[in-house]
């Protein structure tokens, strides 16, 4: 599926400024490509702590307990020098043990994008490293956001992100 196959309905996003700074930049004054996942994920630990009201860190709650199966990134345009970067997210998929959101990177008005991609990640026991559901706290936050919204990615009938355990 190409990073850019799903756009965000309506309102149905969380935006997040994310500040880039000088050491992030390449030789050309330009944003590296590595670094734009790392902004994406700030955005997502955001969105996160928002809708569970949490906090972040180890033993905080089993949902941050993940893994990361799939990361895709399209680029559109170079960001050049230190600023701030939008990153808009969207949850276009929400299942049992899995979830995805895309994103896309922007200037402040949207008059540019620089990148747009997806993620998905898996829910795993710390202990066993194998697919866990998420909690029901998690559901029923993502459901008052959905709300809220007015959006809905939840699909808990199908998951196929089964994880088998490494040696």
């Amino acid at each position: 599926m190409s990073a850019q196959a799903s756009e965000p309905l309506g309102a149905a996003h969380f935006s997040y400024a994310s500040q880039v700074y000088f050491d992030e930049l390449d030789p050309w004054h330009m944003l590296h490509n590595s670094r734009y996942a790392v902004h994406a994920e700030r955005a997502n630990l955001a969105w996160y702590l928002e809708i569970t009201k949490g906090s972040y860190g180890p033993g905080a709650d089993s949902d941050q307990f993940i893994f990361q199966r799939h990361f895709e990134i399209d680029f559109s345009a170079p960001l050049v020098g230190p600023q701030t970067m939008w990153i808009d997210l969207w949850m276009t998929r929400f299942g049992r043990t899995s979830s995805t959101y895309a994103f896309s990177c922007r200037n402040e008005d949207g008059s540019a994008v620089y990148a747009r991609g997806q993620r998905t990640i898996v829910k795993i026991d710390p202990e066993t490293r194998t697919t866990s559901p998420w909690s029901q706290s998690l559901r029923d936050a993502v459901a008052a956001w959905e709300a809220k919204i007015g959006g809905s990615a939840t699909n808990a009938q199908s998951d196929d992100d089964a994880l088998t355990p490494s040696a």
